[in-house]
């Protein structure tokens, strides 16, 4: 079978790198606009400038649908890839009201435990 945790941690991993590399692309073009167009806070280059900010406007453009993109599809490959084990909780511990197969299984479980508890059966059959 898969190994939950390590498939978990695979693709939060993947994705952290993928925006790890997009916002250290944003700083290098950053930090060349402002040590070759800007001194001091003046445009230095007013031509050069707009083509840096055509280029980052077009950036953000392809990192933003990259982005958003990734965000729908990690998740939605982890969830499919996990479909059949409910016992974990997909989300962190505040929101696990919003996985209802987590729910369902630890209202199962709970059930069973109470339920099923041997020293309670035996109690109430002696009633």
């Amino acid at each position: 079978g898969i190994n939950a945790e390590y498939m978990g941690v695979l693709v939060n991993s993947a994705y952290l790198w993928t925006l790890l590399v997009v916002m250290a692309l944003k700083q290098i073009f950053f930090w060349l606009a402002s040590t070759t167009l800007a001194d001091r806070g003046r445009i230095i280059h007013p031509q050069l400038f707009g083509i840096f900010d055509f280029t980052c406007s077009i950036w953000g453009l392809f990192s933003g649908t990259l982005s958003a993109v990734l965000r729908v599809v990690f998740p939605v490959m982890y969830r499919l890839l996990l479909v059949a084990r409910v016992d974990l909780a997909f989300y962190p511990d505040g929101l696990d009201f919003l996985d209802g197969g987590h729910g369902a299984y630890g209202a199962a479980v709970n059930l069973e435990s109470t339920a099923g508890n041997p020293t309670v059966r035996v109690f109430c059959e002696l009633l």
